[in-house]
């Protein structure tokens, strides 16, 4: 296995300066934002169940305004949480971009003179943000949706056994085997199809541009062989990244599906004991 000071994302990411407070205000934020969600559609999957059996009102008017408490706290988690991740990532970027004028200032002027056009500012500018969109878009959804899966599994456990194990199943394939599924897909089209779309390009080229000293010499036809088997080489490796793609694709729609299923079934055999 790699050490952290080979991961170039890693080693990206310590610019950051990430501070551990602010990222876990943003972490909470965000768990209370999705816990709010969550227990407003199991309060309100409950209140309409309930009312189906036609009690009385007065039961039902916690439960009614609780329901309207979490629609309006999850709006407010919500506010706060774009407010904590972006502060956070600002700040991260702001940081990052100093340690760079501060390295440059300071470090040798021929490493800077080397870099193309355009190099420079692409590298603090458009490169760092992407750091930052890491933060937001990465870093701390993740973060907020393992605590929320344990914490949806936890008090699954207490109603039934069952459910809570379709629930994990269901979360480890659209959170762990769906994003592996995926990472594979873009190294294969990277690897694979990057390598066979150069040969075809070079082939192409070779063929198009010396053609006359090609024909010339009898080696047209096998340069026009080698462009096209390159060309079905691309279209092999696409191929091949598409797979994992596609049940990358399907991978959450289905485990959703198998939990909906497997729920519904648990809820009948549980309806049907009492």
């Amino acid at each position: 296995m790699r050490s952290d000071t080979h991961d170039p994302l890693l080693r990206a990411l310590r610019l950051l300066e990430l501070r551990p407070r602010r990222v876990l205000t943003a972490v909470a934020a965000g768990v209370a934002t999705l816990g709010s969600a969550l227990a407003l559609a199991a309060l309100s999957a409950w209140l309409i169940t309930r009312a189906w059996e036609m009690p009385p009102v007065l039961d039902l008017s916690v439960a009614v305004v609780a329901v309207r408490a979490l629609g309006i706290s999850r709006g407010v988690f919500r506010y706060l949480e774009r407010l904590t991740t972006h502060d956070v990532a600002l700040r991260g970027t702001t940081a990052a971009r100093s340690r760079i004028y501060q390295q440059l200032a300071a470090g040798d002027p021929a490493a800077a003179a080397g870099l193309r056009r355009g190099d420079l500012l692409s590298r603090t500018g458009a490169d760092v943000d992407a750091l930052g969109d890491v933060v937001v878009k990465a870093l701390i959804p993740i973060a907020v949706s393992i605590v929320l899966a344990f914490a949806a599994v936890g008090i699954l456990l207490f109603i039934s056994v069952p459910a809570a194990l379709i629930l994990a199943v269901a979360l480890a394939v659209s959170g762990i085997a769906a994003p592996w599924l995926s990472a594979r897909a873009a190294r294969l089209a990277e690897a694979d199809s990057s390598a066979a779309a150069a040969r075809f390009s070079e082939s192409a080229v070779t063929a198009l541009d010396h053609s006359a000293e090609l024909r010339v010499s009898g080696r047209l036809d096998q340069a026009v062989s080698e462009a096209v088997s390159a060309e079905n080489d691309v279209v092999d490796a696409t191929d091949r990244a598409a797979v994992p793609s596609a049940f990358a694709a399907a991978a959450t729609p289905l485990a959703i599906g198998v939990s909906v299923l497997g729920a519904l079934l648990i809820g009948i055999t549980l309806y049907g004991t009492t």
